[in-house]
């Protein structure tokens, strides 16, 4: 196995932690970059590369994993910031390194919009009509790096489907869930609110993902193409919390708070794995009793490491 220099941007955040964990296991060097790095703060101007250009001057760097953004800004403007301009900053400083990197962009399936039933799987060839803010925001991203990729830059365009695991934030649905059941972990049983747990999803897990944007980024054949990064298998709501109720080591009643999905919303939505499979050989796991039980343990660990040591856990 050849060691590395790769760069994962967003590191601090929860993919960009499983994967930087990843990549120092394989031996490589990683680079961390997070927010406060893509701007200079010493200069009133968004659109300088600041810090990040400071960091990857003089390196030989082989990859770079670009995780940084935001789900959760309330405003337009704001997520184009965190969505866009990181990209449009990365790309204009890999363009000036005397050795192009690859560069793997983290989309989102939210790029794709609703997707009637008749069109399932969603495969990578669907039109793209997000209707969220995020979506869109992430589809301006993924327009940046199609750019780029006809430019020479080799860019590979991830889209990943509804990632879960040990430490994702809480703005997350099972993200939630896991925040609730830890918190409730010292009165013994948890009073779990849910809203609507009758969508199906393409849920996947957080250690084939990154195994997933490994696999690509090592493959030539990748350059330029879209792949989405799902299981093929929906999964309702209702079933994962069952998982988790089995898997909780404290009892969980749960309270429903609302039951209907946003008009942004489809009942069931899920991808197709083809290209991720030709590509890496690879497809993600379904999700499990095996696979919660081991994701819900870890979280609980982790928060109850937090709390011993009286940090703040990861939002």
């Amino acid at each position: 196995m050849t060691m590395r220099t790769t760069v994962v941007t967003g590191a601090s955040g929860f993919c960009g932690r499983a994967t930087t964990s990843l990549l120092e296991q394989r031996g490589d060097k990683v680079i961390c970059v997070n927010r406060a790095d893509f701007t200079d703060t010493s200069r009133n101007d968004k659109n300088r590369a600041g810090r990040l250009a400071t960091m990857m001057t003089g390196q030989q760097i082989d990859c770079v994993y670009h995780f940084a953004g935001s789900a959760t800004q309330p405003e337009t403007g704001t997520l184009y910031d965190s969505n866009l301009s990181p990209a449009l900053t990365l790309l204009e400083c890999v363009r000036d390194l005397n050795q192009l990197p690859v560069i793997v962009i983290v989309g989102s399936a939210a790029e794709y919009g609703p997707v009637k039933t008749a069109h399932l799987p969603v495969t990578e060839a669907f039109p793209e009509l997000p209707v969220t803010e995020y979506g869109k925001s992430k589809l301006a991203q993924t327009r940046v790096a199609r750019l780029a990729a006809q430019a020479g830059i080799p860019v590979i365009i991830s889209r990943p489907f509804n990632i879960i695991g040990a430490g994702m934030p809480r703005h997350l649905v099972l993200g939630s869930f896991l925040h609730q059941i830890a918190h409730a972990l010292p009165a013994g049983k948890c009073l779990l609110s849910v809203r609507d747990i009758t969508p199906s999803r393409d849920f996947l897990f957080i250690e084939d993902a990154v195994q997933a944007w490994l696999r690509l980024s090592l493959n030539p054949a990748a350059y330029g193409s879209t792949v989405n990064i799902c299981t093929g298998v929906p999964t309702t709501v209702s079933a994962i919390i069952d998982m988790i109720i089995k898997a909780s080591p404290i009892p969980i009643e749960i309270r429903i708070e609302g039951s209907q999905l946003p008009v942004t919303d489809s009942p069931v939505h899920f991808g197709d794995p083809r290209r991720l499979r030709q590509l890496t050989g690879l497809v993600p796991r379904p999700i499990t009793d095996t696979i919660i039980k081991s994701i819900v343990t870890k979280h609980l660990a982790e928060a109850q490491v937090c709390t011993e040591r009286h940090v703040k856990c990861p939002p």
